[in-house]
């Protein structure tokens, strides 16, 4: 889990700009397209706002829609393999920032910040890790073997698709949205008020420690846990 450090520092780059630090750019340009160069990578580490649609391919390309004034304030650079997406300045305004993000494979993907990122059609993948730390929308269409879900912010992951295992954790106000996302095994950890909604086939194991609610849909041997006054429903 990244620190709610990184999400105070996100959110003062570019909601607050005090008097004693660097002055904030005022957005006014028209977008325009930039291609950045870019290494082999199977993660991604977004610290910013703005719109990432990510499209599953055998190239990896990393395409930034944005004013110039914008685009100029975007660092990307791979580091082991992780794609890292940061921003040297804020903005007077909401940015009109699009990235477009082409890779082979998705093993994680962490927003830091305010966005919403897109799966551009079904990826097929053998483990995915997907976190969201701050506000926005993660969705996406998955076939996977096993998924691993982290919602730590107000956010909310929307699934669809399959998976054999999904692990959920929560905590915060954020909701995990697979109804339409089947899990053969689903095991949740739910620390927040935000509600996760699944369709298990088999077994869901629910540890609730907050108040938020498991909604399920299928028929699997329910296991329940936990200290906290949330739920597990039965939404068949």
């Amino acid at each position: 889990m990244k620190l709610y450090i990184s999400i105070l520092l996100s959110a003062f780059l570019f909601i607050s700009c005090s008097e004693n630090e660097i002055t904030c750019i005022r957005v006014s340009g028209t977008p325009e397209d930039v291609e950045r160069d870019v290494e082999n990578f199977d993660r991604i580490f977004y610290n910013g706002v703005g719109k990432v649609t990510l499209t599953q391919d055998t190239e990896y390309k990393v395409t930034i829609s944005a004013p110039p004034e914008v685009i100029e304030t975007i660092e990307t650079e791979v580091r082991d393999g992780e794609l890292i997406v940061n921003f040297t300045r804020c903005f007077n305004g909401a940015p009109n920032l699009e990235m477009f993000i082409t890779m082979p494979d998705l093993v994680s993907f962490v927003m830091n910040g305010t966005g919403d990122i897109i799966g551009n059609g079904s990826w097929l993948t053998d483990s995915t890790h997907l976190e969201m730390n701050g506000t926005g929308d993660i969705i996406m269409d998955l076939q996977s073997l096993t998924s691993d879900i982290e919602i730590t912010g107000s956010g909310k992951i929307e699934l669809t698709g399959k998976t054999f295992q999904s692990n959920v954790l929560t905590t915060g106000t954020g909701i995990f949205s697979a109804f339409v996302l089947e899990s053969t095994q689903c095991d949740i950890v739910s620390n927040s008020t935000g509600n996760c909604e699944v369709t298990v086939l088999q077994t869901l194991n629910a540890e609730l420690n907050g108040t938020g609610n498991v909604l399920y849909k299928g028929n699997p041997t329910v296991n329940q846990s936990g200290n906290g006054t949330g739920q597990v429903i039965d939404r068949n």
